[in-house]
């Protein structure tokens, strides 16, 4: 496992952070992480779409569909390239 593999997985997503979501039946977006969805018994995120076929339309997606892309940085409050595209 690759440095930048650990990080990604020790990462905790948060609000702002964009990410690579993957569907169940295999469609692809990237997106910004709205909210937490909570009460739902498992880790889900209201998501804004910002790349793909349905460009800025909300969705809900699980934590395990999430690929982080960018960590928003909430200390500089701008976004950080930490892992490759």
């Amino acid at each position: 496992m690759t440095k930048e593999q650990e990080e990604q997985k020790d990462h905790t997503f948060g609000k702002a952070d964009i990410c690579k979501a993957t569907l169940p039946n295999g469609d692809e977006f990237e997106c910004h992480l709205n909210r937490k969805m909570r009460g739902w018994g498992f880790p889900a995120w209201e998501v804004r779409i910002t790349k793909g076929g349905s460009r800025g339309c909300l969705t809900h997606v699980t934590e395990g569909q999430l690929e982080l892309l960018e960590a928003y940085d909430r200390n500089k409050a701008m976004s950080t390239s930490r892992f490759g595209r």
